[in-house]
């Protein structure tokens, strides 16, 4: 049996809608829908990475709360916590959903990220 080619529209990634803020001299980006297996993680990462070269130290990322993260979610957020630990920042993740929290914990990603419960529990920087 021959294995099927499917068209690259089909493989599609999606791209994702971010909201930007600051709260105690944090820069917080929100991600507005769903992270799935087909969720373009590179826009996130080039926000985080325009942050770090502004000078930017500290970045809070929320996610909704029926986000998924696929291994290129993973991946994304190794790389932005080396990039803002680099220049002596925290990357943190507000309110992280059950599954997200567990990716961090089985990954050991929770000693690259803080984890706080809420955007008004962030400390000042």
């Amino acid at each position: 049996m021959k294995a099927r080619r499917f068209p690259h529209s089909f493989t599609k990634h999606i791209s994702m809608d971010v909201s930007e803020s600051q709260t105690n001299g944090w820069r917080v980006f929100a991600v507005e829908h769903d992270l799935g297996l087909r969720s373009d993680m590179r826009q996130l990462k080039n926000l985080v990475l325009s942050c770090v070269e502004e000078g930017v130290r500290y970045v809070a990322l929320c996610f909704t709360p029926d986000s998924f993260f696929n291994t290129q979610a993973i991946s994304m957020c190794v790389q932005c916590a080396e990039m803002v630990q680099e220049k002596g920042g925290i990357l943190a993740f507000i309110k992280p959903n059950r599954q997200i929290a567990d990716v961090l914990e089985i990954t050991d990603l929770a000693s690259l990220v803080t984890v706080y419960p809420s955007i008004e529990s962030l400390p000042p920087a």
